[in-house]
């Protein structure tokens, strides 16, 4: 195992506000909106990546303690039936609280986008004809 070779990481953490954008870009635009071709959304997204890189958000402790429990009774499965010999399988993560947090101007931030989605969008409908 000495031997293992760790990629380097190829994307980019979003901080909290980075994910809320592009999740609200993603819900407030159609994604099976064929006549628009990407461009329009790729700079968009590549705009949010470059101005909101930074430190993830946090996983909220309600979900994190909900994965935790999962994994506990995925890894208790796999003990009863393939190791019973054993009486753990993994170490316990340690506990944290982890909340999450969101700027109050993401909304703004948010329309303004869809606004300038769907000008593109007319654009290139117009474009077209």
């Amino acid at each position: 195992m000495n031997d293992l070779a760790v990629p380097l990481l190829q994307n980019r953490a979003l901080t909290s506000t980075g994910q809320t954008l592009l999740r609200g870009i993603n819900t407030r635009l159609s994604l099976a909106d064929t006549d628009l071709d990407l461009p329009a959304r790729l700079r968009m997204v590549q705009a949010v990546s470059d101005r909101f890189s930074g430190t993830p958000a946090p996983v909220p402790s309600t979900l994190r303690a909900a994965c935790e429990r999962r994994f506990a009774d995925s890894n208790e499965w796999v003990r009863r039936r393939y190791f019973p010999q054993l009486v753990q399988l993994f170490g316990v993560a340690p506990d944290a609280d982890r909340g999450v947090t969101t700027a109050p101007t993401v909304d703004d931030a948010l329309d303004a986008f869809a606004d300038y989605w769907q000008s593109e969008r007319r654009a290139h409908l117009h474009d077209r004809t």
